[in-house]
């Protein structure tokens, strides 16, 4: 018995070794099929460039097609031109006291609806102001009442065009003023009626401020110290001195922070918690007439409008209001009736400008403007 298992045994390990052999063989006798340009197939190591007879020609601007690699910025004959977008820009224009209504769009206009005559057309439009890489600063730079246009390039440039002789092209430029990581917050800081030119350097922390009493084109001062990218700047004069002070709204620590003006800048005077994260956008304005700036954010994310009120101190909001929209409308305070109060305004993304004047209470729209 022993034996018959030790002889099948042996026979299997003999056989299934010429099992291999035969199969090898057989494997060796077929060749390999080979793939080459030109044989209708494109392979996995062929594409457009190396053999366009089996893959087909490569896309380009112009061909008609919009390629993964393509977009509306970089090849508009394939994939059309890129939807403008536009900075809502609510300034007195024409010295009436009174905010109009205002918008800088990125194919370089510039649009204005005044308060005169009532809100409901455009009465301007002016184009030559830069596109997207120009962020418009509107301010009164020369004092006379009156907001000047002004853009300042993510290549440095600040361009003013005054109101004084008309608006249509630009009356002074200057150059040296940062890079895209620079972003403007121009302001009143000495009280002399004109606005300074002014930049945050999210990128080292500095606040610098070019003065318009000896003339702009060099910075006078320069402070560090003011945070980084996510501290997005909201001057204004806080105490009502006459003089902006510096603020910053830091998003990722929800804390809003001032340096007040009167006692020197340098240091943080105020530094509260609370005031929301990015979704918070930053809406300073005086909404009660006292002369001194309040805090306010429009919340992205849950429509609602809040307010803390200088009067009192800063540190708690003292105000809060539902129903003025998400992330497609956009803050726009000022004050459209000239009360002294600002009133609260929106902007919405399919062009409707939407103001609650303060003059009755907020908490509702009082007036929609459709501006096409």
């Amino acid at each position: 018995m022993s034996s018959s298992i030790s002889s099948r045994k042996t026979k299997l390990f003999v056989i299934l070794p010429a099992m291999a052999l035969f199969l090898a063989a057989s494997s060796a006798a077929q060749p390999l099929e080979e793939s080459f340009c030109g044989d209708g197939r494109c392979s996995s190591f062929e594409n457009c460039s190396r053999c366009p007879d089996d893959c087909g020609p490569c896309g380009f601007c112009g061909d008609g097609v919009c390629d993964l690699d393509e977009n509306c910025s970089f090849c508009a004959t394939d994939c059309g031109t890129c939807p403008l977008t536009d900075q809502p820009v609510p300034q007195d224009y024409d010295g009436d006291g009174r905010a109009d209504i205002s918008l800088k769009i990125d194919d370089g206009r510039w649009r204005i609806d005044f308060a005169a005559n009532g809100f409901g057309a455009w009465d301007a439009t002016f184009s030559g102001y830069g596109g997207s890489d120009s962020r418009a600063v509107p301010a009164d730079y020369d004092g006379d009442g009156r907001a000047d246009l002004s853009t300042k390039s993510n290549n440095g440039v600040w361009s003013i065009d005054h109101a004084a002789n008309g608006f249509g092209a630009f009356d002074a430029t200057f150059f040296g003023y940062g890079l895209a990581e620079s972003r403007p917050a121009p302001a009143d800081y000495d009280g002399d009626g004109r606005a300074d030119l002014c930049t945050h350097a999210t990128s080292t922390g500095q606040w610098r401020i070019d003065y318009a009493a000896n003339g702009y084109g060099v910075w006078d001062f320069n402070w560090g110290g003011y945070g980084f990218s996510e501290n997005r700047e909201a001057p204004a004069d806080y105490d009502g001195d006459g003089r902006a002070d510096i603020s910053v709204h830091s998003t990722t620590l929800t804390v809003w922070a001032i340096d007040y003006a009167w006692n020197g800048f340098g240091v943080w005077n105020f530094s509260g918690g609370g005031y929301g994260f990015s979704a918070n956008r930053e809406a300073p304005a005086d909404y009660d007439g006292d002369g001194r700036a309040d805090i306010g954010i429009k919340a992205d994310d849950q429509g609602r409008f809040n307010i803390d009120y200088a009067w009192n101190g800063f540190g708690v909001w003292d105000a809060s209001f539902l129903g003025y929209g998400f992330s497609e409308t956009r803050p726009a305070p000022g004050d459209y009736d000239g009360d002294g109060r600002a009133d609260f305004a929106v902007k919405t993304d399919d062009g409707r400008w939407r103001i609650d004047y303060a003059a009755n209470g907020f908490g509702a729209f009082d007036q929609t403007v459709v501006l096409q």
